[in-house]
């Protein structure tokens, strides 16, 4: 049954571009992408087209009125003696993540995960989420006493996670797991 007074499925956009897809194999990226091509205007019929989004969503379950959507392992490997910091997860725009915990494994003396803008800098005692001087261990967002300001990281397109490490002379490998919230 189509929605009341709503035009008919065969001219819904969010009908036609998706009409080849399975629900099952619908890609978080692809319905963000369909969601982030709508014009918010709620007019001519968009409104219609916004509540089939909305069931698409929900019936994909690439849309969550109740709760988390996706988990991930996100991993990086830092090579080689360099100090430099990389970006470790940096988000799609419009997505929120939160890290549950992670763990490092490497041969130098300290290890810092962290956020903020500009990697150019040290980053301030507030941007680090993470210090460790030992060369290899597990971080956990409960009651971990080495996070710095609580347990909740929350990670976004503008505030993405940094790793780096010191005194290495092998590389360091990094890995997270992290809930997508939004």
């Amino acid at each position: 049954m189509t929605l009341p007074f709503a035009d008919k499925p065969e001219s819904s956009r969010v009908y036609q571009d998706l009409k080849t897809r399975v629900l099952q194999n619908l890609t978080g990226e692809e319905f963000d992408s369909l969601r982030a091509s709508m014009f918010a205007e709620g007019v001519n019929g968009l409104e219609d087209e916004y509540r089939r989004l909305l069931l698409l969503g929900l019936a994909s379950d690439k849309l969550s009125v109740a709760g988390p959507i996706e988990v991930k392992n996100v991993q990086l490997a830092i090579s080689g003696s360099e100090d430099n910091p990389e970006i470790f997860f940096q988000p799609d725009a419009g997505q929120i993540w939160e890290v549950n915990w992670g763990l490092w494994d490497g041969d130098g003396t300290s290890n810092m995960l962290y956020q903020g803008k500009d990697a150019t800098t040290t980053p301030t005692q507030k941007e680090q989420i993470f210090f460790s001087s030992a060369t290899s261990g597990k971080m956990c967002t409960d009651n971990s006493a080495e996070l710095n300001g609580g347990s909740k990281i929350i990670v976004s397109n503008t505030t993405p996670l940094w790793a780096q490490t010191y005194n290495d002379t092998s590389g360091t490998t990094w890995a997270i797991w992290v809930t997508r919230i939004r």
